[in-house]
Protein backbone atom coordinates (compact mmCIF):
# COMPACT_ATOMS: atom_id res chain seq x y z
CA UNK A 1 0.00 0.00 0.00
CA UNK A 2 1.30 3.73 -1.05
CA UNK A 3 1.40 5.30 2.26
CA UNK A 4 -0.54 8.17 2.82
CA UNK A 5 2.46 9.91 4.20
CA UNK A 6 4.51 9.60 1.53
CA UNK A 7 1.46 10.34 -1.23
CA UNK A 8 1.25 14.26 0.71
CA UNK A 9 5.04 14.57 -0.07
CA UNK A 10 4.32 14.26 -3.81
CA UNK A 11 1.18 16.22 -3.46
CA UNK A 12 3.43 19.00 -1.53
CA UNK A 13 6.13 18.85 -4.03
CA UNK A 14 3.65 19.36 -7.33
CA UNK A 15 2.02 22.49 -6.05
CA UNK A 16 5.04 23.96 -4.92
CA UNK A 17 4.59 24.00 -1.35
CA UNK A 18 7.60 22.33 0.22
CA UNK A 19 11.02 22.57 -0.99
CA UNK A 20 13.23 19.09 -0.63
CA UNK A 21 16.27 19.81 0.63
CA UNK A 22 17.41 23.28 -0.60
CA UNK A 23 21.34 24.27 -0.10
CA UNK A 24 20.63 26.73 2.38
CA UNK A 25 21.45 30.88 1.52
CA UNK A 26 24.83 32.38 2.30
CA UNK A 27 22.83 33.69 5.11
CA UNK A 28 21.31 30.59 6.80
CA UNK A 29 24.62 29.72 6.55
CA UNK A 30 25.69 26.96 9.70
CA UNK A 31 27.17 28.71 12.36
CA UNK A 32 30.54 28.26 11.39
CA UNK A 33 30.32 31.44 9.43
CA UNK A 34 29.96 33.31 12.53
CA UNK A 35 33.46 32.83 13.83
CA UNK A 36 36.06 35.26 15.11
CA UNK A 37 38.29 36.27 11.38
CA UNK A 38 40.61 34.31 12.86
CA UNK A 39 39.04 31.02 11.97
CA UNK A 40 37.76 32.24 8.24
CA UNK A 41 39.75 29.39 6.67
CA UNK A 42 37.99 26.76 8.85
CA UNK A 43 34.81 28.27 8.36
CA UNK A 44 34.93 27.97 4.62
CA UNK A 45 36.22 24.82 4.50
CA UNK A 46 32.85 24.39 6.84
CA UNK A 47 31.02 25.39 4.71
CA UNK A 48 32.37 24.15 1.30
CA UNK A 49 31.96 20.46 2.30
CA UNK A 50 27.90 21.53 3.74
CA UNK A 51 27.52 22.73 0.72
CA UNK A 52 28.69 19.14 -1.21
CA UNK A 53 26.94 17.32 1.61
CA UNK A 54 23.85 19.43 0.72
CA UNK A 55 24.41 18.78 -3.29
CA UNK A 56 24.95 15.15 -2.60
CA UNK A 57 21.51 14.83 -0.63
CA UNK A 58 19.59 16.52 -3.66
CA UNK A 59 21.48 14.09 -5.67
CA UNK A 60 19.86 10.83 -3.49
CA UNK A 61 23.65 10.03 -2.30
CA UNK A 62 23.26 9.95 1.53
CA UNK A 63 27.03 8.23 2.10
CA UNK A 64 28.74 11.33 0.39
CA UNK A 65 26.31 13.52 1.84
CA UNK A 66 27.13 12.03 5.52
CA UNK A 67 30.88 12.02 4.55
CA UNK A 68 30.80 16.12 4.06
CA UNK A 69 28.74 16.68 6.64
CA UNK A 70 30.93 15.12 9.34
CA UNK A 71 33.88 17.02 7.77
CA UNK A 72 32.24 19.96 8.32
CA UNK A 73 31.71 19.08 11.67
CA UNK A 74 35.54 18.49 12.46
CA UNK A 75 35.76 22.34 11.34
CA UNK A 76 32.94 23.52 13.26
CA UNK A 77 31.87 20.97 16.04
CA UNK A 78 29.62 23.54 17.82
CA UNK A 79 27.33 23.45 14.73
CA UNK A 80 23.64 21.82 15.85
CA UNK A 81 22.69 21.80 12.67
CA UNK A 82 25.87 20.09 10.93
CA UNK A 83 24.67 17.21 13.81
CA UNK A 84 21.20 17.19 12.82
CA UNK A 85 21.97 17.26 8.62
CA UNK A 86 24.39 13.49 10.08
CA UNK A 87 21.54 12.20 11.64
CA UNK A 88 19.31 12.74 8.82
CA UNK A 89 21.76 10.91 6.14
CA UNK A 90 22.16 8.29 8.91
CA UNK A 91 18.44 7.80 8.61
CA UNK A 92 18.47 7.51 4.80
CA UNK A 93 21.38 4.64 5.35
CA UNK A 94 18.56 2.77 7.92
CA UNK A 95 21.70 3.03 10.77
CA UNK A 96 18.71 4.17 13.43
CA UNK A 97 20.80 3.70 16.00
CA UNK A 98 23.85 6.09 15.31
CA UNK A 99 20.80 8.49 14.20
CA UNK A 100 19.55 8.64 17.53
CA UNK A 101 22.79 9.16 19.41
CA UNK A 102 23.21 12.54 17.67
CA UNK A 103 18.88 12.75 18.43
CA UNK A 104 19.97 12.46 21.74
CA UNK A 105 22.27 15.72 22.12
CA UNK A 106 20.09 17.65 20.28
CA UNK A 107 16.94 16.91 22.38
CA UNK A 108 16.28 20.35 23.71
CA UNK A 109 16.27 21.50 19.91
CA UNK A 110 13.69 24.63 19.02
CA UNK A 111 14.35 23.97 15.82
CA UNK A 112 11.70 22.40 13.92
CA UNK A 113 13.20 20.20 11.77
CA UNK A 114 14.88 18.42 14.60
CA UNK A 115 11.13 17.79 15.54
CA UNK A 116 10.39 16.76 11.52
CA UNK A 117 13.12 14.05 11.76
CA UNK A 118 12.24 12.60 15.18
CA UNK A 119 9.06 11.81 13.73
CA UNK A 120 10.37 10.14 10.79
CA UNK A 121 12.47 8.12 12.75
CA UNK A 122 9.90 6.35 15.11
CA UNK A 123 7.60 6.52 12.55
CA UNK A 124 10.04 4.19 11.10
CA UNK A 125 10.54 2.32 14.33
CA UNK A 126 6.51 2.14 14.22
CA UNK A 127 6.26 4.03 17.48
CA UNK A 128 3.43 6.83 15.80
CA UNK A 129 2.30 8.17 19.25
CA UNK A 130 5.84 9.65 19.63
CA UNK A 131 6.17 10.27 15.71
CA UNK A 132 2.49 12.53 16.50
CA UNK A 133 4.15 14.19 19.78
CA UNK A 134 6.96 15.00 17.35
CA UNK A 135 4.95 16.52 14.81
CA UNK A 136 2.65 18.60 17.43
CA UNK A 137 6.27 20.04 19.01
CA UNK A 138 7.15 21.19 14.98
CA UNK A 139 3.71 22.49 14.54
CA UNK A 140 3.55 24.57 17.90
CA UNK A 141 7.21 25.71 16.78
CA UNK A 142 5.98 27.28 13.69
CA UNK A 143 2.61 28.74 14.85
CA UNK A 144 5.11 30.72 17.26
CA UNK A 145 7.43 31.92 14.79
CA UNK A 146 4.42 32.90 12.36
CA UNK A 147 5.10 30.36 10.03
CA UNK A 148 1.54 29.41 9.09
CA UNK A 149 2.36 27.54 5.40
CA UNK A 150 4.91 25.59 7.34
CA UNK A 151 2.29 24.59 9.97
CA UNK A 152 0.15 23.51 7.63
CA UNK A 153 2.67 21.44 6.00
CA UNK A 154 3.32 19.72 9.11
CA UNK A 155 -0.55 19.29 10.01
CA UNK A 156 -1.51 17.59 6.81
CA UNK A 157 1.65 15.64 7.93
CA UNK A 158 0.26 14.74 11.06
CA UNK A 159 -2.96 13.87 9.45
CA UNK A 160 -1.47 11.42 6.83
CA UNK A 161 0.59 9.87 9.97
CA UNK A 162 -2.57 9.28 11.62
CA UNK A 163 -4.43 7.36 8.23
CA UNK A 164 -1.35 5.08 7.85
CA UNK A 165 -1.54 4.23 11.49
CA UNK A 166 -4.81 3.39 10.94
CA UNK A 167 -6.38 5.85 13.41
CA UNK A 168 -9.13 7.34 10.81
CA UNK A 169 -11.19 8.59 13.57
CA UNK A 170 -8.33 10.71 14.89
CA UNK A 171 -7.38 11.85 11.17
CA UNK A 172 -10.74 12.64 10.27
CA UNK A 173 -11.38 14.96 13.65
CA UNK A 174 -8.35 16.55 13.04
CA UNK A 175 -8.88 17.18 8.92
CA UNK A 176 -12.18 18.64 10.21
CA UNK A 177 -10.91 20.75 12.78
CA UNK A 178 -8.28 22.57 10.66
CA UNK A 179 -10.96 22.72 8.10
CA UNK A 180 -12.86 25.02 10.12
CA UNK A 181 -10.08 27.43 10.09
CA UNK A 182 -9.29 26.96 6.92
CA UNK A 183 -11.78 25.93 4.79
CA UNK A 184 -10.17 26.75 1.53
CA UNK A 185 -7.34 23.65 2.52
CA UNK A 186 -7.93 22.36 -0.74
CA UNK A 187 -5.47 19.79 -0.20
CA UNK A 188 -7.11 19.13 3.25
CA UNK A 189 -9.92 18.47 1.28
CA UNK A 190 -8.24 15.98 -0.65
CA UNK A 191 -6.53 14.21 2.30
CA UNK A 192 -10.13 14.14 3.77
CA UNK A 193 -11.51 11.99 1.00
CA UNK A 194 -8.81 9.92 0.98
CA UNK A 195 -9.51 8.82 4.49
CA UNK A 196 -13.21 8.49 3.51
CA UNK A 197 -12.09 5.88 0.79
CA UNK A 198 -9.82 3.87 2.49
CA UNK A 199 -12.81 3.26 5.02
CA UNK A 200 -15.25 2.78 1.69
CA UNK A 201 -17.23 5.75 2.54
CA UNK A 202 -17.17 6.59 -0.88
CA UNK A 203 -19.97 8.89 -1.02
CA UNK A 204 -17.97 11.28 1.64
CA UNK A 205 -15.46 10.97 -0.53
CA UNK A 206 -16.56 11.65 -3.91
CA UNK A 207 -18.02 15.38 -1.73
CA UNK A 208 -14.58 15.87 -0.26
CA UNK A 209 -13.02 15.89 -3.98
CA UNK A 210 -15.97 17.46 -5.41
CA UNK A 211 -15.02 20.80 -2.81
CA UNK A 212 -11.06 20.35 -3.43
CA UNK A 213 -12.07 20.39 -7.25
CA UNK A 214 -14.38 23.66 -6.24
CA UNK A 215 -11.27 25.08 -4.72
CA UNK A 216 -8.40 24.58 -7.49
CA UNK A 217 -10.42 23.13 -10.25
CA UNK A 218 -6.81 22.17 -11.79
CA UNK A 219 -5.88 20.20 -8.98
CA UNK A 220 -5.41 16.74 -11.13
CA UNK A 221 -4.72 14.34 -8.21
CA UNK A 222 -8.18 15.02 -7.21
CA UNK A 223 -9.57 14.33 -10.34
CA UNK A 224 -7.85 11.41 -10.74
CA UNK A 225 -8.90 10.31 -7.01
CA UNK A 226 -12.42 11.24 -7.93
CA UNK A 227 -12.80 9.44 -10.81
CA UNK A 228 -11.44 6.41 -9.30
CA UNK A 229 -14.52 6.85 -6.54
CA UNK A 230 -17.12 7.06 -9.07
CA UNK A 231 -15.90 4.00 -11.81
CA UNK A 232 -16.15 1.68 -8.43
CA UNK A 233 -19.31 3.19 -7.63
CA UNK A 234 -19.83 2.46 -11.98
CA UNK A 235 -21.48 6.24 -12.11
CA UNK A 236 -19.17 5.88 -15.27
CA UNK A 237 -20.73 9.04 -17.11
CA UNK A 238 -19.61 11.39 -14.07
CA UNK A 239 -16.61 9.98 -14.23
CA UNK A 240 -16.47 10.88 -17.78
CA UNK A 241 -17.68 14.18 -16.92
CA UNK A 242 -14.40 14.62 -13.88
CA UNK A 243 -11.91 13.11 -16.40
CA UNK A 244 -13.05 15.92 -19.43
CA UNK A 245 -12.88 18.47 -16.70
CA UNK A 246 -9.62 17.53 -16.12
CA UNK A 247 -8.78 17.71 -19.83
CA UNK A 248 -10.29 21.20 -20.16
CA UNK A 249 -7.56 22.60 -17.62
CA UNK A 250 -4.57 20.65 -19.51
CA UNK A 251 -3.79 18.48 -17.11
CA UNK A 252 -2.37 14.47 -17.47
CA UNK A 253 -3.56 15.00 -20.87
CA UNK A 254 -2.61 10.93 -21.90
CA UNK A 255 -3.65 9.57 -18.55
CA UNK A 256 -7.11 10.95 -18.44
CA UNK A 257 -7.73 10.14 -22.18
CA UNK A 258 -6.76 6.57 -21.75
CA UNK A 259 -9.45 7.00 -18.86
CA UNK A 260 -12.14 8.49 -21.05
CA UNK A 261 -11.33 5.91 -24.16
CA UNK A 262 -11.71 3.01 -21.69
CA UNK A 263 -14.80 4.52 -20.17
CA UNK A 264 -16.60 5.01 -23.08
CA UNK A 265 -15.68 1.42 -24.17
CA UNK A 266 -17.44 0.24 -21.26
CA UNK A 267 -20.21 2.59 -22.17
CA UNK A 268 -20.35 1.43 -25.80
CA UNK A 269 -19.72 5.05 -27.13
CA UNK A 270 -17.09 3.19 -29.94
CA UNK A 271 -16.84 6.57 -31.80
CA UNK A 272 -15.80 8.82 -28.88
CA UNK A 273 -13.28 6.04 -27.77
CA UNK A 274 -11.78 6.53 -30.98
CA UNK A 275 -11.57 10.08 -30.84
CA UNK A 276 -9.48 9.62 -27.39
CA UNK A 277 -7.28 6.63 -28.96
CA UNK A 278 -7.01 8.80 -32.25
CA UNK A 279 -5.11 11.92 -29.63
CA UNK A 280 -3.00 9.41 -27.62
CA UNK A 281 -1.58 7.90 -30.90
CA UNK A 282 -0.56 11.41 -31.84
CA UNK A 283 0.85 11.78 -28.32
CA UNK A 284 2.48 8.43 -28.60
CA UNK A 285 2.62 7.22 -32.36
CA UNK A 286 5.33 4.07 -31.56
CA UNK A 287 3.30 2.52 -28.81
CA UNK A 288 2.39 -0.54 -30.29
CA UNK A 289 -0.21 -1.32 -28.01
CA UNK A 290 -2.12 1.69 -28.54
CA UNK A 291 -2.05 1.55 -32.02
CA UNK A 292 -3.55 -1.86 -32.03
CA UNK A 293 -6.82 -1.44 -29.77
CA UNK A 294 -7.11 1.97 -32.46
CA UNK A 295 -7.23 -0.26 -35.05
CA UNK A 296 -9.47 -2.90 -33.53
CA UNK A 297 -11.88 -0.19 -32.55
CA UNK A 298 -11.74 1.35 -36.41
CA UNK A 299 -12.46 -2.48 -37.14
CA UNK A 300 -15.68 -2.31 -34.57
CA UNK A 301 -16.83 0.61 -36.35
CA UNK A 302 -16.40 -0.75 -39.86
CA UNK A 303 -13.57 1.39 -40.82
CA UNK A 304 -11.84 -0.86 -42.50
CA UNK A 305 -9.25 0.86 -44.73
CA UNK A 306 -8.40 2.39 -41.22
CA UNK A 307 -7.76 -0.49 -39.10
CA UNK A 308 -6.43 -2.48 -42.66
CA UNK A 309 -3.41 0.32 -42.43
CA UNK A 310 -2.84 0.12 -39.17
CA UNK A 311 -2.24 -3.70 -38.89
CA UNK A 312 -0.20 -3.62 -41.97
CA UNK A 313 2.48 -0.65 -40.11
CA UNK A 314 2.32 -2.90 -36.78
CA UNK A 315 3.61 -5.72 -38.91
CA UNK A 316 7.00 -3.97 -39.66
CA UNK A 317 7.58 -3.42 -35.70
CA UNK A 318 8.94 -6.57 -34.29
CA UNK A 319 7.63 -5.65 -30.84
CA UNK A 320 4.10 -7.14 -31.26
CA UNK A 321 2.94 -10.59 -31.78
CA UNK A 322 2.35 -10.70 -35.93
CA UNK A 323 0.50 -14.03 -35.31
CA UNK A 324 -2.39 -11.84 -33.58
CA UNK A 325 -1.88 -9.23 -36.55
CA UNK A 326 -2.13 -11.69 -39.29
CA UNK A 327 -5.65 -12.98 -37.39
CA UNK A 328 -7.55 -9.74 -37.44
CA UNK A 329 -6.23 -8.92 -40.70
CA UNK A 330 -7.91 -12.03 -41.48
CA UNK A 331 -11.04 -11.15 -39.93
CA UNK A 332 -11.05 -7.94 -41.64
CA UNK A 333 -10.99 -9.18 -45.15
CA UNK A 334 -13.44 -11.88 -44.38
CA UNK A 335 -15.69 -8.75 -43.06
CA UNK A 336 -15.03 -7.51 -47.22
CA UNK A 337 -15.62 -10.75 -48.58
CA UNK A 338 -11.90 -11.05 -49.96
CA UNK A 339 -11.89 -14.43 -48.53
CA UNK A 340 -8.44 -15.65 -50.49
CA UNK A 341 -6.75 -12.61 -48.48
CA UNK A 342 -8.85 -14.13 -45.13
CA UNK A 343 -7.51 -17.12 -45.82
CA UNK A 344 -4.16 -16.32 -46.75
CA UNK A 345 -3.79 -14.13 -43.44
CA UNK A 346 -4.98 -16.86 -41.33
CA UNK A 347 -2.66 -19.28 -42.74
CA UNK A 348 0.32 -17.53 -41.69
CA UNK A 349 -0.64 -17.80 -38.07
CA UNK A 350 2.04 -19.76 -36.57
CA UNK A 351 0.83 -23.49 -34.79
CA UNK A 352 3.02 -22.31 -31.67
CA UNK A 353 0.44 -19.42 -31.40
CA UNK A 354 -2.86 -19.35 -29.23
CA UNK A 355 -4.35 -17.89 -32.27
CA UNK A 356 -3.91 -21.14 -34.72
CA UNK A 357 -6.52 -23.31 -33.94
CA UNK A 358 -9.42 -20.38 -34.80
CA UNK A 359 -7.28 -19.21 -37.73
CA UNK A 360 -7.23 -22.66 -39.29
CA UNK A 361 -11.25 -23.37 -37.91
CA UNK A 362 -11.56 -19.86 -39.48
CA UNK A 363 -10.01 -20.78 -42.82
CA UNK A 364 -11.82 -23.90 -43.41
CA UNK A 365 -15.25 -22.35 -42.01
CA UNK A 366 -14.57 -19.70 -45.29
CA UNK A 367 -13.49 -22.45 -48.12
CA UNK A 368 -16.49 -24.53 -46.88
CA UNK A 369 -19.19 -21.70 -46.98
CA UNK A 370 -18.17 -18.75 -48.53
CA UNK A 371 -16.03 -20.19 -51.26
CA UNK A 372 -17.80 -23.79 -51.75
CA UNK A 373 -14.78 -25.15 -51.82
CA UNK A 374 -15.16 -28.69 -49.32
CA UNK A 375 -11.89 -30.25 -50.44
CA UNK A 376 -9.98 -27.11 -49.85
CA UNK A 377 -11.62 -26.24 -46.33
CA UNK A 378 -10.35 -30.50 -45.10
CA UNK A 379 -7.06 -29.79 -46.73
CA UNK A 380 -6.76 -26.81 -44.48
CA UNK A 381 -7.78 -28.91 -41.39
CA UNK A 382 -5.36 -32.08 -42.22
CA UNK A 383 -2.67 -29.48 -42.29
CA UNK A 384 -3.72 -28.19 -39.01
CA UNK A 385 -3.94 -31.42 -37.28
CA UNK A 386 -0.48 -32.41 -38.97
CA UNK A 387 1.06 -28.93 -37.58
CA UNK A 388 -0.81 -29.13 -34.13
CA UNK A 389 -1.82 -33.01 -33.40
CA UNK A 390 -3.14 -31.70 -29.38
CA UNK A 391 -6.13 -29.92 -30.97
CA UNK A 392 -9.57 -31.29 -30.03
CA UNK A 393 -10.87 -28.66 -32.00
CA UNK A 394 -9.31 -29.46 -35.21
CA UNK A 395 -9.62 -32.73 -35.17
CA UNK A 396 -14.00 -32.86 -34.21
CA UNK A 397 -14.13 -30.51 -37.20
CA UNK A 398 -12.08 -32.27 -39.59
CA UNK A 399 -14.03 -35.60 -39.13
CA UNK A 400 -17.50 -33.89 -39.10
CA UNK A 401 -16.55 -32.26 -42.18
CA UNK A 402 -15.54 -35.59 -43.77
CA UNK A 403 -18.42 -37.01 -42.61
CA UNK A 404 -20.65 -34.60 -44.23
CA UNK A 405 -18.98 -35.54 -47.66
CA UNK A 406 -19.84 -39.00 -47.39
CA UNK A 407 -16.17 -39.95 -46.28
CA UNK A 408 -16.53 -42.03 -42.96
CA UNK A 409 -14.16 -44.42 -43.32
CA UNK A 410 -11.84 -41.44 -43.27
CA UNK A 411 -13.85 -39.43 -40.61
CA UNK A 412 -13.46 -42.71 -38.49
CA UNK A 413 -9.85 -42.98 -39.02
CA UNK A 414 -9.24 -39.13 -38.40
CA UNK A 415 -10.87 -39.79 -34.84
CA UNK A 416 -8.86 -42.57 -34.11
CA UNK A 417 -5.83 -40.53 -34.79
CA UNK A 418 -7.59 -38.05 -32.06
CA UNK A 419 -8.01 -40.27 -29.52
CA UNK A 420 -4.31 -41.24 -29.55
CA UNK A 421 -2.84 -37.91 -29.88
CA UNK A 422 -5.74 -37.09 -26.90
CA UNK A 423 -6.21 -39.57 -24.34
CA UNK A 424 -9.56 -39.57 -22.54
CA UNK A 425 -11.30 -37.01 -24.54
CA UNK A 426 -15.22 -38.11 -23.72
CA UNK A 427 -16.43 -35.40 -27.20
CA UNK A 428 -13.92 -37.18 -29.70
CA UNK A 429 -14.78 -40.99 -28.07
CA UNK A 430 -18.33 -39.60 -28.25
CA UNK A 431 -18.54 -38.64 -32.08
CA UNK A 432 -16.24 -41.75 -32.81
CA UNK A 433 -18.41 -43.96 -31.03
CA UNK A 434 -21.62 -42.34 -33.08
CA UNK A 435 -19.59 -42.74 -36.70
CA UNK A 436 -18.83 -46.26 -35.87
CA UNK A 437 -22.54 -47.22 -35.30
CA UNK A 438 -23.57 -45.48 -38.07
CA UNK A 439 -20.93 -47.60 -40.01
CA UNK A 440 -22.42 -51.14 -38.72
CA UNK A 441 -19.84 -51.45 -35.86
CA UNK A 442 -22.35 -51.59 -33.05
CA UNK A 443 -20.43 -53.26 -30.51
CA UNK A 444 -17.43 -50.88 -31.17
CA UNK A 445 -19.58 -47.83 -30.77
CA UNK A 446 -20.92 -48.98 -26.90
CA UNK A 447 -17.96 -49.71 -25.75
CA UNK A 448 -16.91 -46.15 -26.46
CA UNK A 449 -19.99 -45.18 -25.30
CA UNK A 450 -19.03 -46.79 -21.76
CA UNK A 451 -15.33 -45.55 -22.13
CA UNK A 452 -17.32 -41.86 -21.95
CA UNK A 453 -19.59 -42.60 -19.26
CA UNK A 454 -16.27 -43.93 -17.49
CA UNK A 455 -14.59 -40.63 -17.79
CA UNK A 456 -17.88 -38.84 -17.40
CA UNK A 457 -20.53 -40.44 -15.43
CA UNK A 458 -23.33 -38.12 -16.39
CA UNK A 459 -22.97 -38.22 -19.69
CA UNK A 460 -26.48 -38.10 -20.71
CA UNK A 461 -26.13 -38.60 -24.65
CA UNK A 462 -23.85 -41.35 -24.15
CA UNK A 463 -26.24 -42.93 -22.06
CA UNK A 464 -29.00 -42.50 -24.42
CA UNK A 465 -26.91 -43.71 -27.42
CA UNK A 466 -26.76 -46.96 -25.16
CA UNK A 467 -30.42 -47.35 -24.17
CA UNK A 468 -31.53 -46.09 -27.95
CA UNK A 469 -29.16 -49.13 -29.32
CA UNK A 470 -30.15 -51.57 -26.87
CA UNK A 471 -33.79 -50.63 -27.28
CA UNK A 472 -33.41 -50.81 -31.26
CA UNK A 473 -31.21 -54.29 -31.19
CA UNK A 474 -34.25 -55.89 -28.33
CA UNK A 475 -31.81 -56.66 -26.28
CA UNK A 476 -30.75 -55.84 -22.16
CA UNK A 477 -33.89 -53.73 -22.02
CA UNK A 478 -34.04 -53.38 -18.10
CA UNK A 479 -30.45 -52.47 -18.47
CA UNK A 480 -31.72 -49.92 -21.03
CA UNK A 481 -34.17 -48.91 -19.45
CA UNK A 482 -31.77 -48.10 -15.82
CA UNK A 483 -29.82 -46.08 -18.40
CA UNK A 484 -32.52 -44.42 -20.05
CA UNK A 485 -34.41 -43.02 -16.68
CA UNK A 486 -30.59 -41.39 -15.27
CA UNK A 487 -30.35 -39.49 -18.89
CA UNK A 488 -33.86 -38.27 -18.69
CA UNK A 489 -33.82 -37.04 -15.24
CA UNK A 490 -30.21 -35.48 -16.16
CA UNK A 491 -31.57 -34.11 -19.60
CA UNK A 492 -35.49 -33.50 -18.87
CA UNK A 493 -35.64 -31.13 -21.89
CA UNK A 494 -34.23 -33.05 -24.04
CA UNK A 495 -36.96 -34.71 -26.78
CA UNK A 496 -34.45 -37.02 -28.04
CA UNK A 497 -33.81 -38.85 -24.81
CA UNK A 498 -37.38 -38.64 -23.68
CA UNK A 499 -38.18 -40.69 -27.14
CA UNK A 500 -35.82 -42.97 -27.03
CA UNK A 501 -37.40 -43.70 -23.15
CA UNK A 502 -41.10 -44.02 -24.89
CA UNK A 503 -39.74 -45.83 -27.82
CA UNK A 504 -38.14 -48.75 -24.81
CA UNK A 505 -41.30 -48.84 -23.49
CA UNK A 506 -43.42 -49.60 -26.76
CA UNK A 507 -40.50 -52.27 -27.53
CA UNK A 508 -41.43 -53.86 -23.71
CA UNK A 509 -45.22 -53.51 -24.96
CA UNK A 510 -46.35 -50.99 -21.99
CA UNK A 511 -47.58 -48.53 -24.54
CA UNK A 512 -49.14 -46.56 -22.25
CA UNK A 513 -46.45 -45.64 -20.57
CA UNK A 514 -44.54 -45.00 -24.08
CA UNK A 515 -47.67 -43.08 -25.31
CA UNK A 516 -46.78 -40.65 -21.97
CA UNK A 517 -43.11 -39.84 -23.21
CA UNK A 518 -43.71 -39.58 -26.81
CA UNK A 519 -46.46 -37.34 -26.38
CA UNK A 520 -43.76 -35.15 -24.34
CA UNK A 521 -41.13 -35.44 -26.63
CA UNK A 522 -43.61 -34.80 -29.44
CA UNK A 523 -44.51 -30.83 -27.23
CA UNK A 524 -40.68 -30.68 -27.56
CA UNK A 525 -39.68 -31.37 -31.00
CA UNK A 526 -43.14 -31.61 -33.34
CA UNK A 527 -41.71 -31.78 -36.71
CA UNK A 528 -38.75 -34.22 -36.15
CA UNK A 529 -39.52 -37.50 -38.33
CA UNK A 530 -38.57 -40.32 -35.35
CA UNK A 531 -40.52 -39.02 -33.05
CA UNK A 532 -43.83 -38.35 -34.61
CA UNK A 533 -43.60 -41.94 -36.69
CA UNK A 534 -42.69 -43.41 -33.26
CA UNK A 535 -46.11 -41.63 -31.71
CA UNK A 536 -48.02 -42.65 -34.41
CA UNK A 537 -46.64 -46.23 -33.64
CA UNK A 538 -48.08 -46.28 -30.35
CA UNK A 539 -51.54 -44.63 -31.26
CA UNK A 540 -52.22 -47.20 -33.57
CA UNK A 541 -51.19 -49.82 -30.79
CA UNK A 542 -53.45 -48.45 -28.49
CA UNK A 543 -56.50 -48.17 -31.43
CA UNK A 544 -56.04 -44.57 -31.63
CA UNK A 545 -56.23 -44.91 -35.76
CA UNK A 546 -57.52 -41.98 -35.99
CA UNK A 547 -54.52 -40.10 -34.38
CA UNK A 548 -51.95 -42.37 -35.67
CA UNK A 549 -53.19 -41.22 -39.38
CA UNK A 550 -53.14 -37.71 -38.35
CA UNK A 551 -49.45 -38.10 -37.18
CA UNK A 552 -48.44 -40.16 -40.58
CA UNK A 553 -49.88 -38.09 -42.98
CA UNK A 554 -48.41 -34.96 -41.39
CA UNK A 555 -44.59 -36.42 -41.75
CA UNK A 556 -45.38 -37.42 -45.52
CA UNK A 557 -46.79 -33.67 -45.45
CA UNK A 558 -44.19 -32.23 -44.21
CA UNK A 559 -41.71 -34.11 -46.19
CA UNK A 560 -43.63 -33.33 -49.29
CA UNK A 561 -43.41 -29.54 -48.06
CA UNK A 562 -39.66 -29.24 -47.86
CA UNK A 563 -38.63 -31.07 -50.84
CA UNK A 564 -40.97 -28.33 -53.10
CA UNK A 565 -39.68 -25.21 -50.85
CA UNK A 566 -36.89 -23.48 -51.51
CA UNK A 567 -36.47 -22.80 -48.65
CA UNK A 568 -36.91 -25.81 -46.93
CA UNK A 569 -39.74 -26.62 -44.22
CA UNK A 570 -38.65 -26.54 -40.49
CA UNK A 571 -39.52 -30.46 -40.82
CA UNK A 572 -35.75 -32.35 -41.25
CA UNK A 573 -36.02 -34.44 -44.57
CA UNK A 574 -37.08 -38.31 -44.68
CA UNK A 575 -35.35 -40.56 -46.78
CA UNK A 576 -37.08 -42.64 -49.42
CA UNK A 577 -36.89 -45.82 -47.05
CA UNK A 578 -38.65 -44.06 -43.94
CA UNK A 579 -41.45 -42.55 -46.97
CA UNK A 580 -42.18 -45.78 -48.10
CA UNK A 581 -42.99 -47.61 -44.69
CA UNK A 582 -45.02 -44.29 -43.79
CA UNK A 583 -46.91 -44.79 -46.77
CA UNK A 584 -47.89 -48.38 -46.40
CA UNK A 585 -49.37 -47.80 -42.84
CA UNK A 586 -51.14 -44.90 -43.97
CA UNK A 587 -52.90 -47.64 -46.26
CA UNK A 588 -53.33 -49.89 -43.89
CA UNK A 589 -55.38 -47.76 -41.57
CA UNK A 590 -57.56 -45.95 -44.64
CA UNK A 591 -58.31 -46.53 -48.25
CA UNK A 592 -57.99 -43.13 -48.84
CA UNK A 593 -54.65 -43.46 -51.31
CA UNK A 594 -53.51 -39.45 -51.69
CA UNK A 595 -50.52 -39.66 -49.69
Amino acid sequence: MVLIYRALVCILTALSVVQCGPVKQASQRPSTQKAASSNETENSRSYYHFLVGEISNLSSDPETALQHFQIASQYDSHSNVLRLKQAEQLVGLGQLSSANEIMKSLSNSEDPEYHLLAARISAIELDFDQSEKSLDKAIQIYSKNGDSRKRREILLMKIALLSDSRQYDKAKSALLKHLKDEPEDEIAYYFLGKVHSILQEREKAIAAYRRALEIKPYFSTVSRALGLQLELMEQNIEAIDTYQQALVFGSDDNYFRQKLANLYLVEEQYPKALEQFKQLLVAEPEDVQLTFRTALLYFKLEQYDEAESLLKSLLKDNDINHDRIHFYLGALYEERNQNDLAIANFSKVQFSSEYFVDSRLQASSIAQKKLNQPERSITLLVEGVSLNPKSKELYITLATQQEQLNKLEEAIQTLRQASIEIKDSEQILFLLGTFLDRNSKIEEGLSLMRRVLEINPDHAHAMNHIGYVLTLENRDLEQAESILLKAVQLEPENAYIVDSLGWLYYKKKNFKKSREYLEQAYKKEPNEPEIIEHLADVYSKLGQDDRALQMYKKLVRNNSEKNSSNEGAKAPLINKDREARIKEKIASLTTDHTF
